[in-house]
């Protein structure tokens, strides 16, 4: 039998190194030539230790599309812009823009090419700014880079001002084997430095409530993550201390019952439109904007008021703020409730007594 195998192999021996080479050529001749024979679209660097979110949010930018390049090499270019608004006394253009490519396995570094794009320029002309050449244009041989989800993030470095300034967009790129397709995703997708999802304190004291503040509670957004993450959004600040900058405040939410409360974490958001608009107040309104995200298996369904809690980073000061504002928490379905649900200063009285006595 064995030899009969043999003679078999000896025989067809052409055959079967065709097929394997075939075969090993299918699966990775594509990404040895990329390596070896093509420059465009390489990597310039991998698995860098990215810098931290520049949660001033100063900056612009815009990921605007992802085309074919070179169909018979896999080669995409990615377009879009970007411009720091840290150093208004420098041109945008003393900024080195880089593409950086991500998941939570491993990182990818891409130069791009600095492209002029007057109606940027002409869009953002009130700032003040010397703009140039805010648009970049990036190759990208999707043979070089593992397969996988990416976010899109932006790096922003000066190195005459020794300044680094990290963008998270909302934007993946998914390399499959037979394409490079980008997607739009929300923000909790490729948040590094997301805010725990899960109950940070419960059954606390509230506190009494100051009217000393400006707020709003915007929307809710349910993720994909079967459907269990809200992201509870809006903005405020308090008005109690004009010398100070507004961020001196922590901003975290409570939603809470006459039984129980639950405290959750925020992160800070730029929200321009309302400091723009409370720009007569005098104030230094800094990140005025939260986002709360929130695991809603870890609470009892149930109806919850919202309320807003902004503690000073002395700790000395504590503002609290019943928004009168309600989300129903159901099995199948989470829902704010558009109009202000005036039962919630008795609810919010019953639970002041509950957890006072």
């Amino acid at each position: 039998m064995v030899s009969k195998i043999t003679e078999f192999i000896k025989q067809y021996w052409i055959i079967f190194l065709l097929l394997t080479t075939s075969i090993l050529f299918f699966l990775f001749g594509p990404k040895l030539i990329a390596s070896l024979f093509i420059s465009e679209g390489k990597p310039i660097d991998k698995n860098i230790e990215i810098p931290d979110v520049d949660d001033e949010g100063q900056y612009r930018y815009s990921i605007d599309s992802l085309d074919i390049f070179n169909k018979d090499f896999d080669i995409y270019e990615l377009y879009g812009w970007a411009f720091s608004t840290r150093n208004p006394e420098i041109s945008t253009n003393q900024d080195k823009t880089e593409i950086v490519l991500y998941n939570e396995a491993r990182n990818f570094v891409f130069s791009t090419i600095p492209v002029e794009r007057k109606g940027v320029i002409e869009t953002f002309s009130n700032l003040n700014l010397k703009i140039q050449k805010p648009g970049y244009s990036v190759l990208i041989n999707k043979n070089l880079i593992d397969l996988g989800d990416y976010c899109i993030g932006i790096l922003l470095t000066n190195e005459q001002k020794n300044s680094v300034q990290f963008i998270e967009s909302n934007r993946i790129l998914s390399n499959t084997p037979n394409t490079l397709s980008m997607v739009e995703v929300n923000a909790f997708v490729c948040d590094r430095n997301k805010p725990e999802t899960r109950v940070v304190l419960e059954d606390i004291s509230l506190d009494q409530i100051s009217t000393e503040n400006k707020y709003s509670i915007d929307g809710i957004n349910i993720f994909e993550h079967n459907g269990e993450i809200i992201n509870l959004f809006g903005w405020a600040f308090s008005t109690s201390t004009p010398s100070e900058p507004t961020d001196i405040y922590k901003t975290e939410i409570i939603l809470f019952s006459d039984t129980h409360n639950y405290l959750f974490e925020t992160k800070p958001v730029m929200r321009e439109g309302v400091i723009n608009t409370f720009s007569d107040l005098g104030l230094d309104i800094r990140m005025p904007g939260f986002s709360a995200f929130i695991n809603k298996e870890t609470l009892p369904y149930s109806k919850y008021c919202v309320a807003i809690k902004l503690t000073h980073m002395s700790e000395q000061s504590v503002q609290f703020i019943n928004t009168n504002k309600e989300i129903k928490i159901e099995d199948d379905e989470i829902i704010l409730v558009e109009d202000k649900n005036l039962e919630c200063e008795s609810i919010y009285q019953e639970n002041m007594q509950h957890f006072t006595n």
